[in-house]
C-alpha cells in the first residue's frame, strides 16, 4: 500500500498565498495621467462649466489677437500651457486617449523608467502648449501631443530590437487620420494636428537622446 504524507499547516498556508490574486499599480505614470484625465473631464463637464465657465483650465491658449490669447499677467494662463493635455472635447476623445496611453505607457515605463517618461510627457505637453499660444488661432484640448510622442518613442524601442511592428505603424496612421478628419470637420483648420505632431517630433528627439534601461538576461 502506498503512503501519502499529509500536508502540514505551513504547506497549506503557502499554497493559499500562491493562489491569491492581487492588483498591482504597475505603471504609475501612465495610470496617474489617465486618472487625472478622467477627473479633469468630469470636473470640467459637471462642475467648472456651471460655476466658472470662462476658466477653461483644460484648454490651451491661442496666438495674440485671437479670442483665447495668452495674457502674461494672468497666472492661470501659465498653468494652462500644460493642463490642456488633461482635457477632452467629448467622451469619445477621452476614451480613445486613455486606451492608447494605457496600452503604450506601461511598456515605455519599463524601457525608460517612470521618472524619465514623466519628464518626456511634461516637455511634450509644455512645448506644444507654447507653440499653440504663439501661432495657433484655435485652442487645443486633449493629450494628442503626448500620444504621438508615445507612439514614436515606442517605435524607437522596437527598432532597437531590429523589428518595427506593423501594428504600431497602423496605430500612428489611423490615429493621425482620425485627428485630421475630426479637426478639419470641426474647425476647418490644420493647426491643431500640426501642433500635436510636435509631440511626435519630440518623440524622435527623445528616441535619439534617451537611453533605455538595460536589464540583465535571465539565465
Amino acid at each position: 500500500s502506498s503512503f501519502e504524507p499529509k500536508k502540514t499547516n505551513k504547506s497549506k498556508s503557502r499554497s493559499k498565498k500562491k493562489s491569491k490574486l492581487g492588483i498591482e499599480y504597475n505603471a504609475p505614470v501612465s495610470l496617474t495621467f489617465s486618472i487625472l484625465c478622467l477627473v479633469a473631464f468630469l470636473l470640467e463637464k459637471f462642475l467648472l462649466e456651471k460655476i466658472v465657465p470662462d476658466l477653461n483650465l483644460f484648454t490651451s491658449l491661442s496666438k495674440q489677437g485671437s479670442e483665447f490669447a495668452f495674457v502674461a499677467s494672468n497666472p492661470i494662463h501659465y498653468i494652462r500651457l500644460i493642463t490642456y493635455v488633461f482635457g477632452a472635447l467629448d467622451w469619445n476623445q477621452l476614451f480613445l486617449s486613455l486606451i492608447l496611453i494605457l496600452l503604450l505607457g506601461p511598456s515605455l515605463e519599463i524601457n525608460y523608467g517612470g521618472k524619465l517618461l514623466f519628464v518626456m510627457m511634461l516637455i511634450s505637453s509644455f512645448v506644444s502648449g507654447v507653440i499653440s499660444a504663439c501661432f495657433s488661432a484655435v485652442t487645443l484640448s486633449g493629450s494628442s501631443s503626448v500620444i504621438f510622442m508615445m507612439i514614436i518613442l515606442s517605435g524607437y524601442s522596437a527598432i532597437e530590437k531590429k523589428k518595427m511592428p506593423l501594428s504600431l505603424v497602423f496605430v500612428f496612421v489611423f490615429f493621425f487620420a482620425k485627428e485630421t478628419m475630426k479637426t478639419l470637420a470641426e474647425m476647418s483648420c490644420f493647426y491643431p494636428v500640426l501642433i500635436s505632431l510636435i509631440g511626435g517630433f519630440l518623440g524622435c528627439v527623445f528616441g535619439f537622446i534617451a537611453t533605455p534601461i538595460k536589464r540583465g538576461k535571465k539565465k
